[in-house]
């Protein structure tokens, strides 16, 4: 039930209230799939959310009830949450990207969070680049961060030095002014590297 799951949603952030710790809150899979993944919760292996009203729909309707109880019943544990990420890795189709049809729905999430006159950071994931998420100003979106996961799965060939330069040429243009915030990357086992590549974050303020 709704009560059941705010319980457990309300006791682990007041955990790490107490403990000083701000959290991400994550929609990991939504109804249907935003995905595919099996990390979704996807049986299918398809990304169904997209090409389902009643699961875009039910997508809007949790975040508009997580929005209603951190703003209005419980705007103290609210406090501590320091981003909506509205949804992980969304991608159109199966093993595809983000799209324009994602954004509509980003777009709807926005706008009933706002509605609760909640201003919380709302994330959006673009999959996997700078070129899958829009201007926010196409939207009115405002208090904005963009997400990306990195994870170079041709280290084998591209050394994680020039995938950092692509990645550094596909922003050009599409500097909005908006929080860059990588939620996910790897270096595999190139353990040697780890120390290197996370030096190579710092040095872009990612």
């Amino acid at each position: 039930s709704e009560e059941e799951a705010f319980a457990y949603l309300d006791w682990f952030i007041g955990q790490a209230a107490a403990n000083g710790l701000y959290i991400v809150l994550d929609l990991h899979g939504a109804p249907g799939s935003q995905n595919g993944y099996e990390h979704s919760g996807a049986a299918s292996k398809e990304a169904i959310l997209w090409h389902s009203e009643a699961y875009i729909n039910a997508t809007i309707d949790i975040w508009q009830f997580i929005s209603d109880h951190y703003t209005k019943t419980r705007p103290d544990l609210g406090a501590w949450i320091a981003t909506y990420d509205i949804l992980n890795e969304p991608t159109y189709r199966a093993g595809g990207t983000t799209t324009k049809e994602c954004w509509e729905v980003f777009d709807q999430i926005y706008d009933v969070i706002r509605a609760n006159n909640d201003n919380h950071v709302v994330t959006m994931e673009g999959c996997w680049g700078f070129n899958t998420l829009p201007n926010p100003k196409k939207y009115g979106w405002e208090n904005v961060q963009y997400e990306y996961h990195w994870y170079n799965f041709w280290d084998a060939a591209v050394p994680y030095g020039f995938y950092f330069i692509y990645q550094d040429f596909a922003n050009i243009g599409r500097n909005y002014e908006v929080p860059t915030y990588i939620g996910e990357f790897s270096v595999f086992e190139d353990r040697e590297n780890w120390a290197k590549e996370l030096a190579m974050f710092d040095e872009r303020y990612y």
